[in-house]
């Protein structure tokens, strides 16, 4: 089972709980802030998998705005796959990358065959957050033979440490039944404290990997979780 915690980069704090909770993990930085490359360098130390959190275009980019170097409809192909260059290259030791927000990006089949190109020989794979169940994502991907991960589970839609402990069971009871599964949280102190709690019970039963690891495995055909 692969546990990744989005959004870091805004701040220091959560990349200390990495470094005092050394379990195999994974992070996804947000290029382009104040504390983006100096978080991927200490959590690359730490042994946590870094991403690359890509902003990508939600479904009303004017109501929830995705952040700098955004990937944004309007934009043409060498632009687009230059702006996912920089972004990959701004986040140092990333493997892999995933969406921000990207609702209406990935579902759109031009535009992420674009994205998926530009990060072909940068990083190894891209974990779908599915933000949308129309996502065409993994469809793509399997078009340029390029590993596209899907997330099973989102541990913290409900910030609370009794839903996230629930949340945290369903990631491992799929992992049991499946080849593998991947849950997706953010950096809460609820989050956080919870998983500082569970993750010794949690690598009792099920052993946690790093991303890239599971990208090289068959990929499991059980469905998303729904949310709680």
């Amino acid at each position: 089972m692969a546990i990744c915690i989005d959004d870091l980069g805004q701040s220091r704090q959560p990349v200390e709980w990495f470094e005092r909770h050394r379990y195999p993990l994974n992070a996804a930085v947000l290029p382009f802030l104040p504390f983006s490359e100096e978080s991927a360098r200490r959590l690359s130390a730490a042994g946590v998998e870094v991403l690359c959190h890509l902003p990508m275009q939600p479904e009303d980019p004017d109501l929830t705005p995705p952040g700098p170097g955004a990937i944004l409809f309007g934009t043409g192909e060498p632009d687009l796959k230059a702006a996912v260059a920089r972004a990959l290259d701004a986040i140092p030791f990333a493997r892999g990358f995933n969406n921000h927000m990207g609702s209406a990006l990935t579902a759109d089949r031009l535009y992420m065959r674009w994205v998926l190109e530009a990060a072909r020989g940068r990083v190894d794979y891209f974990l779908d957050s599915r933000t949308t169940a129309d996502t065409v994502a993994e469809a793509v991907g399997n078009d340029l033979g390029f590993p596209v991960l899907r997330r099973h589970v989102f541990l913290d839609d409900r910030v609370e440490p009794a839903a996230i402990r629930r949340q945290l069971n369903a990631a491992v009871e799929a992992a049991s039944r499946h080849p593998w599964a991947v849950a997706i949280g953010h950096p809460h102190p609820a989050t956080l404290d919870t998983l500082a709690r569970e993750l010794p019970r949690l690598a009792a039963r099920t052993r946690l990997a790093h991303l890239s690891e599971l990208a090289r495995s068959p990929a499991p055909a059980h469905p998303v979780v729904r949310r709680p």
